[in-house]
């Protein structure tokens, strides 16, 4: 039998609906999220796959690499880039994070392949159309030993379907 453009597509579609309804339901408010068992924010506005605002939308573009193995699990927008350290370790010298503006935080898991090189499990930071790329945790889930490192409190919500 010959695929023809059509029936690829047909087939595509099938295979993404019975994906879909093989979905895990949503994390719970203190399930492991990457790869740190922390209560979720809840004063944050979980975002949708399905139904993202155009902002959130470009913002979460900027993280995604297609050559990647690592997806996004989690993210949100931030009232201010100085709450970035109650979601990721931070060492507190980082000057992107000193700023009172608002910033789009995403975190990954596995393994992302950006401009610097290989990252596992890193965090992504959007402010405008600028993006910052974190590495806070080893392989194994566990934060990178930095001097004065401070580690976070909350875990991002999950993305939902």
């Amino acid at each position: 039998m010959r695929i023809t453009r059509g029936r690829l597509n047909l087939l595509l579609v099938a295979l993404l609906l019975g994906v879909g309804a093989c979905q895990s339901p949503p994390p719970s408010p203190t399930q492991q999220l990457g790869f740190r068992s922390l209560p979720v924010d809840a004063s944050l506005v979980p975002l949708s796959r399905s139904h993202l605002a155009p902002d959130a939308e470009a913002a979460l573009n900027l993280c995604i690499v297609p050559t990647s193995e690592g997806q996004i699990v989690g993210g949100a927008l931030l009232a201010s880039a100085r709450d970035v350290a109650k979601y990721m370790p931070t060492n507190g010298n980082e000057p992107e994070l000193q700023s009172d503006g608002p910033v789009w935080l995403f975190q990954l898991t596995g393994t992302v392949f950006t401009p610097p090189g290989a990252m596992v499990n890193p965090v992504c930071m959007v402010r405008g159309s600028a993006r910052v790329w974190y590495y806070p945790y080893d392989a194994a889930g566990n934060p990178r030993q930095v001097s004065g490192i401070q580690l976070p409190s909350l875990s991002l919500p999950p993305l939902t379907p």
